[in-house]
């Protein structure tokens, strides 16, 4: 089943790409003990062999395509409808899947089933299913719905801001490279959409810190090795980031936002951040502020006109792990590198900044309200 998997995945890569770079974003898994055939959450695509054992190569192809669409529509990580039971969480994604591309094989339960309107968003599903759901037959040796296979479908999933940055990322890069495969125009659209969802800027900071940490291993004579005791040596990690945070200091940023932005950069030190480094810019980029404990105050250069590729340009030439772009998002779009080394995340000002260009900015996005 492994080979019948990885044959498939492979396969994507020159037609279909976007299945196939979200299949390798995540460790693919046998599962034996699953009551659904494929699931995916906490970084993870599993299978149950022993369900698919009897199914066609073109079924579990299918079957794969629907939780990679679950990922990119962010469904499992950072779209989890507030007070839904598991169940609700996967059908309601089960059905903006079916309502969203059509399969040749694969029979998915659809809104009609539960006389519920097509073109609904995943979160309105999930608050107007009935309570006491039944399915409809499928056709024999298809996959086949009910509460057990829901909910353990679901089981996984989680508000991980970490996999959203991942995720976003990965959506810009199948976006920058224009690699949509098979996926229609509508989907497409919901996808990109998906990434920009308004989310709680602290949140935003405590998951971007997880995207970007790294570790580095160590021998030490300090603690014991786990297997042979303190007879050879023990080891530690040691956490690092390389993190770059933006900030705008053009004319149409005020004084009291870039105040407001202190205090935000600030907020990085509670979330373990050791270091960062702090940089102005406007129509150029100034010198860096390295930063290794909450300021009261910063040297604020700049106030001309904006420009973001110098700072996209900077990031990708010192090698940053991650950038956060402070602004008011008054500028034009800026070229990622390909490929893009680092997570970026956009915190604009206002709701108001956020709404206007929220789409047509790559990466993740959030405002400070």
């Amino acid at each position: 089943m492994k080979n019948r998997i990885n044959k498939i995945i492979e396969s994507w890569y020159i037609y279909d790409y976007p299945f196939f770079a979200t299949a390798i974003s995540h460790t693919i898994a046998p599962n034996s003990t699953m009551a659904c055939s494929v699931r995916c959450g906490a970084g993870k695509i599993e299978y149950n062999p022993k369900r698919l054992e009897s199914k066609s190569d073109a079924l579990i192809e299918e079957l794969l395509k629907v939780e990679c669409i679950r990922i990119l529509l962010e469904h499992p990580y950072t779209r989890l409808p507030k007070d839904c039971p598991k169940w609700a969480c996967a059908l309601a994604s089960t059905l903006v899947v079916a309502d969203n591309y059509k399969f040749k094989t694969l029979v998915l339960p659809s809104p009609a089933d539960f006389s519920l309107p097509k073109g609904e968003s995943y979160e309105w599903y999930a608050h107007h299913l009935p309570d006491n759901v039944t399915f409809k037959p499928v056709p024999a040796g298809q996959d086949m719905e009910n509460l057990e296979s829901l909910t353990d479908a679901s089981a996984n999933w989680g508000e991980d801001e970490f996999m959203g940055l991942d995720i976003a990322k990965l959506k810009s890069d199948i976006q920058n490279a224009n690699k949509w495969g098979t996926l229609p125009a509508g989907l497409k659209e919901k996808i990109m959409e998906a990434d920009h969802g308004s989310i709680d800027y602290r949140k935003v900071l405590a998951g971007f810190r997880a995207s970007v940490l790294s570790s580095r291993r160590s021998l030490t004579r300090m603690r014991p090795n786990r297997r042979l005791g303190w007879e050879a040596m023990g080891s530690k990690r040691e956490f690092t980031s390389s993190l770059l945070i933006a900030v705008d200091a053009s004319g149409s940023v005020s004084s009291q936002e870039l105040s407001v932005f202190l205090r935000v950069v600030n907020q990085a030190f509670k979330y373990g951040i050791e270091q960062l480094d702090v940089m102005p810019f406007d129509s150029q980029v100034y010198d860096i502020i390295p930063m290794r404990r909450a300021a009261k105050e910063l040297e604020i250069t700049g106030r001309g006109g904006t420009d973001f590729q110098p700072v996209i340009d900077y990031a990708a030439q010192q090698r940053y792990d991650g950038l956060l772009i402070f602004t008011d998002g008054m500028a034009p779009a800026p070229t990622l590198p390909d490929p893009c080394h680092f997570s970026l995340l956009w915190v604009y000002t206002s709701q108001e900044a956020y709404d206007h260009r929220v789409h047509d900015l790559p990466g993740r996005s959030c405002y400070i309200s």
